[in-house]
């Protein structure tokens, strides 16, 4: 075979050419990133760091893995559930041993924590007689932002803060919990971290199921969403209680219901924040190849 001059040799500049735009600021640096900062000599970049956030549980029925359960007794796993849900967004979680519900105990684990950029607690924010938190706040000079929110799940939520950090009271019940958090605190941690577009970005589906419920306030409701030609759907779950954790196995959206609306029907247009695992129906580019 004949050859030339300059075949197979890559020209210098066809890659990147002098003075060009590598990344922007808010870029996320995934692999591909850091190969291309690396291919041009690049070993040190100004980054966002990666906040510490401390979660705190309080409550005298809550034990750790492992543990003999007694009567009444349950295992801790909003803890594991909020470190995973951190780990993802890219932010250090410092999860501490849960407070017993007493004031004092309580006010000592909250200083702990305010050690850390940001405070999560669960539970003992509602209006329980062993409910503590708010005293606890303001007890150690966390000044109050504001409680209770209009959603469900996730009502008795709070937000406060201590020498400008973000101070927030998570409901406990597990999936009051993993929703205020999804909806509330990730755009909050993904502001601290650079991101551009720090707050979801619903899209609009179609309900495969009809759906009645309460009016009243914005319901936050599990669904998974599947893609049917050049539309999304979205199957409610058919259990939306507050505490029940199997409905949230395998859910990849959730469905903002308005407050006014008492009964859907299939086929009405919602709005849905896509998230967790893929949507499905949406075939990878393995199935393609095969």
């Amino acid at each position: 075979e004949s050859s030339h001059e300059g075949k197979h040799v890559r020209a210098q500049g066809t890659d990147v050419s002098s003075g060009a735009l590598l990344l922007q600021t808010g870029d996320r640096l995934w692999p591909g990133e850091i190969g291309l900062l690396a291919s041009q000599n690049i070993d040190r970049v100004h980054v966002f760091r990666r906040p510490q956030v401390a979660l705190l549980s309080t409550g005298d029925e809550l034990r750790e893995l492992g543990d003999d359960l007694e009567p009444g007794a349950i295992i801790n796993s909003n803890v594991y559930v909020l470190t995973e849900m951190l780990r993802a967004l890219g932010v250090n979680p410092v999860p501490l041993p849960a407070a017993p519900d007493t004031l004092p105990e309580v006010e000592a684990a909250l200083r702990k924590a305010l050690e850390a950029d940001v405070v999560i607690t669960m539970g003992g924010v509602s209006v329980g007689a062993y409910d503590f938190v708010h005293e606890a706040f303001k007890n150690v000079g966390i000044e109050p932002g504001f409680w209770k929110v209009r959603i469900k799940p996730g009502k008795p939520l709070a937000f406060a803060q201590y020498e400008g950090k973000p101070v927030v009271g998570l409901p406990g019940n597990p999936i009051s919990a993993m929703v205020t958090f999804e909806v509330l605190v990730a755009p909050c941690l993904r502001k601290m971290l650079g991101d551009p577009q720090p707050h979801p970005q619903p899209v609009v589906a179609r309900l495969r199921n009809a759906y009645r419920r309460r009016p009243g306030r914005v319901e936050i409701a599990r669904a998974v969403a599947t893609r049917e030609g050049d539309e999304i759907i979205v199957a409610l779950h058919d259990r939306q209680g507050s505490g029940s954790l199997p409905s949230f196995v395998g859910v990849n959206a959730l469905v903002i219901l308005p407050s006014d609306r008492a009964e859907l029907a299939a086929g009405d247009r919602v709005e849905a924040i896509l998230w967790g695992p893929g949507l499905r129906g949406v075939s990878s580019v393995f199935d393609q190849m095969s």
